[in-house]
């Protein structure tokens, strides 16, 4: 059961753009959603919680038979996926936070340096750069964030810890974002006036 907002695609394509590998030209409709992703990771979940309520010996005619190595076997497998697509998901999250990391040290200390009193046509130039920047980062950001808070949550669902580093980032992006947000608009208003002579 899709919710209205993934059905019509608002949250669907956000999510899909996050969850696909780094370097990938993939069709986006080829990427699972997170919905699926949970999907898989607790079929694992059931079929090794399944497999550890197995008896440890089953009796053939006169012959009994240890089933405890199988059991081990079985029970590393379905543990070893659901650490893969975790895993996934985990570092999904760690990239995504790590760019945007490196975005907000880049442009931060370049929007903070406008003051209003440029003249130039290279300092205008540039800071028209600066503010398209945010602007197209803006609208991906705000998806992707909705998109990595949903896997976040889900990562923690099945035991998974994100690396500390990366919960730092995750606790601080929202926050972080915001405030960039808040200097463009700032330096923007500065440079109101100067744009207007």
């Amino acid at each position: 059961a899709k919710s209205s907002i993934e059905s019509a695609g608002l949250v669907g394509t956000a999510e899909r753009t996050f969850l696909t590998p780094k370097q990938s030209k993939t069709d986006l409709s080829n990427v699972p959603s997170l919905d699926e992703f949970d999907t898989e990771i607790d079929i694992y979940r059931t079929a090794r919680d399944e497999i550890q309520e197995l008896q440890e010996f089953q009796d053939v005619g006169w012959l009994r038979v240890d089933l405890r190595p199988i059991k081990q076997v079985l029970t590393t497998y379905a543990s070893k996926w659901m650490w893969t697509f975790t895993k996934y998901l985990s570092d999904q999250v760690t990239s995504m936070l790590e760019k945007l990391d490196e975005f907000l040290k880049r442009i931060e200390p370049e929007i903070e340096s406008i003051t209003g009193n440029e003249r130039d046509t290279a300092s205008f130039m540039k800071m028209m750069r600066l503010f398209n920047e945010v602007s197209a980062q803006q609208q991906e950001m705000d998806g992707k964030f909705t998109a990595m808070h949903r896997t976040v949550l889900l990562v923690k669902k099945y035991g998974h810890t994100l690396p500390e580093a990366t919960q730092q980032l995750f606790d601080a992006a929202p926050q972080r974002w915001n405030n960039l947000k808040t200097k463009v608009s700032l330096a923007k208003q500065r440079l109101g006036p100067r744009i207007q002579e």
